[in-house]
């Protein structure tokens, strides 16, 4: 789970069951779930199991945007706003453990000892 660099009261968790869920602090409510249909029936894909914000600054300028590592091997990029995932990309077929976002791009880390850079831009459309 992080807290919302661009919004404080805002804290995005991951979970097993593929959901991406955004919270509001100030109510304690869920403010919007998102769930990764699964394209494969294998329980494997359907655990999400970190995330990081687009940190503020970082083009496009927006404080809604998520990187989502899943063991599946991949990230996703998650436009919060508009509640859908909008870029996925494969790195591995081993599980994804972390991932990070800076003003260079994405980190992500694996399980077999591999770190992926990402060089992300997103045209003004998503």
């Amino acid at each position: 789970m992080a807290f919302n660099p661009g919004n404080p009261s805002q804290l995005a968790s991951v979970g097993y069951d593929n959901t991406v869920r955004l919270w509001d602090l100030t109510s304690g409510f869920t403010l919007s779930s998102i769930i990764e249909e699964r394209q494969q029936k294998v329980e494997r894909d359907s655990q999400v199991n970190a995330l990081s914000w687009k940190p503020p600054g970082v083009y496009p300028a927006t404080e809604t945007l998520l990187c989502v590592a899943s063991v599946a091997g991949s990230v996703k990029i998650v436009d919060t706003k508009r509640g859908k995932i909008t870029s996925r990309i494969h790195l591995t077929s081993s599980t994804v453990f972390e991932t990070d976002w800076n003003v260079h791009g994405i980190v992500a880390c694996s399980e077999n000892c591999s770190l992926y850079f990402i060089k992300y831009m997103q045209d003004d459309e998503g």
